[in-house]
Order: structure tokens, then C-alpha cells, then sequence
């Protein structure tokens, strides 16, 4: 059974180094997406090596911010169960504890 696990971030160096070192105990780092929300930060490349990213937009000047980013978030959950089993999100700041007999 395929499973993808997405988060989306920003501005979290710190979460998202302990987010990806927890989930690549369990799953091939090109499994683990990572939406960062908002451009300029690069370093998200240097702690999430191997993973896949995606760049969603961020107009902090936007009344739907939130709106806007939970309506993409679902959008991009409804095409990966396209390709996978299972796709698992939570925020970079949140861990959903695996057990391992039953992955």
C-alpha cells in the first residue's frame, strides 16, 4: 500500500528538520511532499534533501489567506489520491505517531 505524507510551512526551519527526519524513519523521502507557503526559503532544500516541493503562493495582504491555503492544501490531497494509497497531512509543527507493524 502506497502512502504519501504532505505538510505545508512557513517560515518553520526547525519543525520541518524534525518533521522530515521523523517521517523518513518510515517513508522514501520523495514520499514526503512539502508545500512551502510562500517564496524565499531556500533552506527548505538543504534540510528536506530528497524530498518533493511544491511553492504555494502567499499574499499576506490577502482577507482569505487561510481560506486560499486550506483550499489548496485539499485540492493538492485530492490529486495525490490519485497516485497513492494513503495521503496523510498534517502542519510541519504536528506529528502523527506511526507504528511501525502496521505500515
Amino acid at each position: 500500500m502506497s502512502t504519501v505524507l504532505t505538510t505545508m510551512f512557513y517560515n518553520d526551519p526547525i519543525f520541518l528538520d524534525i518533521w522530515v527526519r521523523y517521517y523518513s524513519q518510515f517513508f522514501d523521502r520523495k514520499d514526503l511532499h512539502i508545500i512551502t507557503h510562500g517564496p524565499g526559503q531556500d533552506y527548505v532544500h538543504e534540510v528536506a534533501e530528497g524530498c518533493t516541493f511544491l511553492e504555494a503562493p502567499r499574499d499576506p495582504l490577502n482577507p482569505r489567506l487561510d481560506q486560499d491555503r486550506f483550499k489548496f492544501i485539499s485540492e493538492y490531497a485530492s490529486e495525490l489520491t490519485k497516485q497513492y494509497d494513503r495521503v496523510i497531512f498534517n502542519d510541519v509543527d504536528e506529528i502523527v505517531v506511526l507504528d511501525p507493524c502496521l505500515l
